[in-house]
């Protein structure tokens, strides 16, 4: 009998342990996981296989957790910080999202991602304004153009072609032309010339002139009637920024030195005659 009872006992006891042990290998297993998890960090990966030139989408994009010695130098963490934007490079599912692979990420010329579909880049001689430092880009302008009349010894040349007395003008015009040109860039566009400069975040040194070019997205069309008024010798573009936020076409009246004389009134008058000129006249 008493036999029994120590075998009983020593059951038990061996279960006492047995569950001792299970608890402390569970509570160790736990604290270790904490342990990982508080040391882990959350990295954004491709969901599925991505082409380039995709505007991602949240249903693109996962979030892991992995270990920092594990990770590149740069990861984004946040689908908020790669929703919108576009790949510049294929991802495969699982690929980090790195800032490189994103469109301006990395500091390189992109600016053909910038552009519409259907529309082409081109610069302009930038006017006055741009010396204030009022224009910035991203900013909106409109195009005011100066045309002046042909010289009349070309003009006279054109007797006989059929048209050309309707399209030309006999004096100077200013006329708005187009409007709401959104400048896609200042000066010069070119990436860093250097790995060094890209990793310091420098800028180009600039060719000379080029601080005074602007860039535009423009319509093909447009592309070319912007090429044939910066050719003409004739021709002066000013250019006006526009308010944030006013995309409104407007509709002006074109403007000569005859309508301003007519709307604001000027009159020559004869010049008075001072009295001490007339005694002296005598």
């Amino acid at each position: 009998m008493a036999r029994k009872r120590g075998g009983i006992l020593l059951m038990l006891f061996g279960t006492v342990v047995a569950i001792g042990v299970a608890w402390f290998v569970y509570q160790q297993s736990r604290q270790a996981a904490a342990t990982a998890r508080m040391e882990s960090v959350e990295v954004l990966v491709a969901a599925a296989d991505i082409p380039e030139r995709t505007i991602l989408g949240a249903g693109q994009l996962t979030v892991k957790r992995m270990l920092p010695g594990s990770l590149p130098s740069i990861v984004l963490a946040r689908p908020d910080q790669a929703v919108g934007r576009m790949t510049a490079a294929p991802l495969l599912a699982g690929d980090f999202v790195l800032p490189g692979k994103l469109v301006g990420g990395d500091g390189r010329a992109s600016l053909s991602y910038h552009v519409p579909p259907g529309q082409v880049v081109i610069t302009l001689p930038a006017s006055d304004i741009l010396s204030t430092g009022a224009v910035q880009v991203g900013d909106s302008i409109d195009l005011l153009v100066t045309v002046r009349p042909p010289d009349r010894a070309a003009a006279a040349g054109t007797t006989g072609v059929k048209g050309a007395a309707d399209v030309e003008i006999e004096i100077g015009t200013t006329q708005t032309t187009m409007q709401n040109l959104k400048i896609l860039a200042i000066g010069n566009t070119a990436p860093p010339s250097s790995d060094a400069a890209k990793a310091n975040g420098a800028s180009p040194p600039p060719r000379p002139g080029s601080s005074a070019i602007l860039t535009f997205a423009v319509e093909r069309q447009d592309a070319l009637i912007l090429k044939a008024l910066k050719d003409n010798e004739r021709v002066k573009i000013e250019m006006v920024l526009r308010a944030a936020g006013d995309a409104a076409a407007v509709a002006t009246d074109p403007v000569t030195l005859n309508t301003i004389v007519e709307r604001y009134s000027f009159r020559a008058l004869a010049t008075p005659v001072a009295s001490g000129s007339a005694g002296a006249k005598r």
